[in-house]
């Protein structure tokens, strides 16, 4: 159990999870949340900014990618709403956060997800994973110091997922361009696509890139952008899309 301010949460264990839990409601969601994503989950509000613009955005039937999944916060999110007339494809590399995505995924009954336990990326193959302590930050950019893992590698392109795609949510610590790259196939044919894209610039400076190489991707690409920031679930200008 943790003692948090006056409060007792109780943490529970359950067969074929790695570790112990508390399930929590996300928007009318339901999920597992494990112990090492207390603060993450639990001691703050979950990206409220990306939560509330994609509760905005999705619409009954509409085509989702959610690449960097973890758990599975933004994949059930989504998927229920774009209820059974749509679909989810959920990127996950991480054993244990796969783990936990298929339990949320099962515990909310949603049967038009699709997981995929790979990598996405600019090329297919295998790769290494190196594992943050909490599961949120591994990523594909070397880590001194972490543990790694061999994993799967795709492109977005070579799932040949059903086009045209409504929305790509995109979280993978520092490899987003490296996914944009693997996805203009998939992008070309989704006209009115809207991307939700982490910008991490120490992430990207970490991987021998340069920040900015992220917005000039997406400028070059057709796209116009902008910032989610403030806490208001909403946008400076455009949600995305090409123009």
């Amino acid at each position: 159990m943790l003692a948090r301010m006056g409060k007792r949460l109780i943490w529970r264990s359950a067969s074929g999870l790695p570790q112990s839990f508390r399930e929590i409601s996300l928007r009318g969601v339901r999920l597992r949340v494990p112990y090492s994503l207390t603060h993450d989950y639990i001691a703050k509000d979950f990206e409220p900014e990306t939560v509330a613009v994609l509760c905005r955005l999705l619409r009954a039937g509409d085509r989702v990618v959610d690449v960097g999944a973890t758990i599975g916060a933004i994949t059930c999110l989504a998927a229920s709403r774009v209820g059974p007339a749509g679909e989810v494809w959920a990127i996950e590399p991480d054993p244990a956060n796969i783990a936990f995505l298929g339990s949320n995924i099962a515990l909310n009954e949603l049967p038009r997800v699709r997981v995929v336990p790979a990598a996405a990326g600019a090329s297919t193959g295998t790769v290494e994973l190196y594992q943050g302590g909490t599961g949120v930050t591994s990523s594909l950019v070397r880590q001194s110091g972490l543990d790694s893992v061999r994993v799967p590698l795709v492109t977005l392109d070579s799932l040949r997922i059903e086009t045209p795609v409504d929305l790509i949510k995109i979280d993978v610590e520092g490899a987003e361009l490296a996914v944009l790259e693997g996805a203009r196939e998939t992008i070309r044919r989704s006209p009115q696509i809207t991307l939700v894209v982490e910008w991490n610039p120490a992430k990207l400076l970490a991987g021998g890139l340069d920040p900015l190489s992220l917005p000039a991707w997406l400028e070059g690409a057709g796209f116009e952008f902008a910032m989610l920031d403030g806490g208001r679930g909403d946008i400076d200008a455009a949600t995305g899309g090409h123009p």
